[in-house]
């Protein structure tokens, strides 16, 4: 069953495949942390977030304190990436695939990252800063296939 825009549910592996065939581009996530579920969620301009829930977490749950990964469609993600860059509350670095990652000093928990010839921004957003950026920085995000 696909999934509508606008819709969360409980994500397997499967359930990733089916929102990435739904907005015709891959979706981004990380192995599952242990005792995490993943949870799917499609907007209706092909965005697509994958949300690691632990504990009593249910679908849905509006507490910000869970792993995220969002698939954003953006025209050339990466020069949009470089030129957001330049702020003077933005910090980056460059990937080794050439791409890079960049944070705002006001908003560090949310690192977004672009890659050479991807139309794809993907954003990682946990609580911990700095678990956020060592995850784009050792390449653990990557297409969920």
């Amino acid at each position: 069953m696909p999934i509508a825009a606008n819709e969360a549910c409980a994500g397997d592996v499967a359930t990733t495949r089916r929102a990435g065939q739904a907005v015709g581009h891959d979706v981004y996530g990380v192995a599952a942390p242990a005792g995490t579920r993943p949870e799917v969620t499609r907007g209706s301009g092909g965005e697509v977030w994958v949300r690691y829930l632990s504990g009593d977490a249910k679908v849905g749950d509006p507490r910000a304190e869970y792993l995220t990964i969002g698939t954003y469609p953006r025209a050339d993600a990466l020069a949009a990436a470089k030129a957001a860059a330049d702020g003077e509350q933005q910090r980056s670095s460059e990937l080794p695939d050439g791409g890079v990652m960049l944070w705002s000093l006001e908003r560090p928990e949310s690192v977004y990252a672009a890659s050479p010839g991807s139309d794809l921004l993907v954003e990682v957003y946990s609580p911990d800063a700095a678990r956020a950026r060592a995850l784009v920085a050792d390449g653990a995000v990557a297409p969920l296939r």
